[in-house]
């Protein structure tokens, strides 16, 4: 049994027949890895406490409660401990790869990662570099696409930059923020909400627990254009479809983790939706979709609209102050956006001479494409099948990237 401080309280917990001290200058570091699903309170404190000191942490991917539903339902989910001067230095939730290697937990739904640090707002406490957090533990490399660094300096390990965006309660400001980012188009959205109602039906936004009918629409939707565009189906593996039964079952209440679904009707008619994770005020959409018959309306962005004008409306109860939009390069993100941060992309790694994030696009493009595939299917024939899927995507005729961009506007 081994007892550590956390600054806060006693963590005691068993040995682990992985544990390894290594050494960084004059600080001893020892690494543990244990179950997520065996997790005593004042851990669980200490983790809630690592994520407080910024909302970018408070997304709820970061979240205990997100590691332990994927650690009920994938084998590879790994929590790992990083103890320093026997202070709790660092958590890492991850999934175990081969040879060492490592993905953030919920790969590719880990729209953001970090290595948590309880003691971060401590200018005192001692640092550990990250490549002697990653040796503590066994990992030689870890990709990562959305990595919250906690200094901003992504050259000295080597990661390439890239915007992350959120729409971000401003005190009922949000809508007319947006609204100078591009009042031409935010004009014409608000001219189509006008023509919907109509020619379809009057417009109604609504937001709560996830609806298992509602959520078969949307992934139906959301399948069908990755069928059309050739990009990977992440819900066709059984793993996926769990996870989002699973948070049907588990709504987001009372501050806790869960999950939560905002839909756009039309009269009786549903015609765009978000299925994501929330825990608290804080909101992380993955699904993102919308019916196709209805895209010259621009759906998806009308859908946007909605959700702001919601965090907006101080009657709610229950009220959102921060809705992730993610990474990448979509207008609809810089149009929405009213807060972004630098997240890192490339790959962290144990060795003083970090793996060089791949600049060449087309090669770039083709590594992340192999390790999507890879992070979404768990078995031999999945990554066989969707390689398969992949090559036939790319001779088949009508497949167009822009399909989700044209849609929102």
């Amino acid at each position: 049994m081994m007892t550590f401080e956390t600054g806060q309280s006693a963590l005691s917990i068993e040995k682990s027949p992985r544990a390894k001290a290594v050494w960084s200058g004059q600080l001893r570091v020892v690494g543990e890895i244990v179950d997520p699903l065996k997790l005593d309170q004042a851990l669980l404190s200490a983790w809630q406490n690592a994520r407080a000191h910024s909302v970018w942490l408070g997304n709820p991917i970061l979240s205990p409660g997100f590691t332990r539903l994927l650690a009920s339902i994938r084998s590879d989910a790994r929590l790992g401990l990083v103890f320093v001067d026997d202070q709790l230095h660092s958590i890492l939730p991850f999934h175990q790869r081969p040879f060492g290697r490592a993905r953030p937990i919920g790969a590719p739904f880990s729209d953001i990662s970090a290595i948590l640090q309880p003691e971060a707002a401590n200018h005192h406490a001692p640092k550990a570099p990250v490549a002697t957090i990653l040796r503590a533990l066994n990992i030689a490399e870890m990709r990562v696409q959305s990595a919250w660094i906690e200094d901003g300096d992504f050259q000295s390990m080597s990661l390439n930059a890239r915007p992350s965006y959120a729409m971000t309660a401003l005190n009922g400001h949000i809508e007319e923020t947006i609204r100078r980012h591009d009042p031409k188009r935010i004009k014409n959205y608000r001219r189509l909400e006008a023509k919907i109602g109509r020619e379809i039906g009057d417009l109604r936004f609504e937001f709560g627990p996830i609806n298992a009918q509602i959520s078969a629409k949307l992934c139906a939707w959301k399948r069908q254009q990755y069928a059309q565009t050739g990009a990977d189906d992440v819900l066709r593996p059984a793993w996926t479809q769990k996870m989002l039964a699973e948070l049907a079952q588990r709504p987001a209440r009372n501050g806790g983790f869960g999950g939560f679904c905002a839909s756009l009707w039309a009269g009786n008619r549903l015609i765009a939706g978000h299925l994501g994770v929330r825990e608290g005020a804080n909101c992380n959409p993955w699904i993102a979709a919308f019916d196709p018959e209805l895209a010259a309306f621009s759906p998806g962005a009308l859908l946007l609209l909605a959700i702001a004008r919601h965090m907006d409306d101080a009657n709610i109860s229950d009220p959102v102050r921060h809705y992730a939009l993610g990474t990448g390069h979509g207008s609809y993100k810089t149009l929405f956006s009213t807060a972004e941060i630098l997240l890192g992309d490339g790959y962290l790694c144990a060795n003083p001479r970090p793996k060089r994030a791949f600049n060449a696009p087309l090669l770039r493009k083709t590594l992340e494409r192999l390790d999507h595939i890879a992070s979404v299917e768990l078995t031999v024939l999945g990554r066989a099948g969707a390689l398969a899927r992949a090559g036939m995507g790319l001779f088949a005729p009508g497949r167009r990237a822009r399909a989700t961009e044209a849609a929102l506007g």
